[in-house]
């Protein structure tokens, strides 16, 4: 099938391709460069992609449930390891002595302060490793 493009630069679509395609007059078309040649495609508004997924809206719907239902799991998980976390930091940490007790009481208390220092540290790195 040959077409003859005009002085103006039109070329007339044959009627079978744009009863295909559903274009009319004023429909939007957009030229595409391949390394076979142009490719003409016509640009859909949204208006024209109403009612394109009805055959596939069940499916649609059903996957837009479990992704809330998955997201709503993650979340559950995530505020319980939250809440779990805070609450062992805090019992862990009315068991450590403060620094200034440490030095309060002297390097004999529970060894040197850089030794404290480094084990509470080191806990605290541990339980946030979890």
């Amino acid at each position: 099938m040959s077409h003859t493009v005009t002085e103006k630069g039109t070329v007339t679509i044959p009627v079978e391709i744009r009863r295909k395609h559903n274009l009319k007059k004023g429909s939007k078309v957009k030229f595409i460069e391949t390394e076979q040649g142009a490719l003409i495609v016509p640009v859909l508004t949204l208006k024209d992609l109403r009612g394109v997924d009805k055959d596939r809206r069940e499916l649609v719907y059903k996957m837009i449930k479990e992704l809330h239902t998955e997201r709503r799991e993650e979340a559950s998980l995530e505020s319980y390891a939250s809440t779990n976390l805070a609450r062992d930091l805090s019992s862990q940490e009315d068991e450590l002595p403060s620094i200034s007790e440490v030095i309060r009481k002297g390097p004999k208390a529970r060894g040197s302060s850089a030794e404290i220092i480094a084990s509470q540290k080191r806990s605290r790195n541990a339980r946030l490793s979890l």
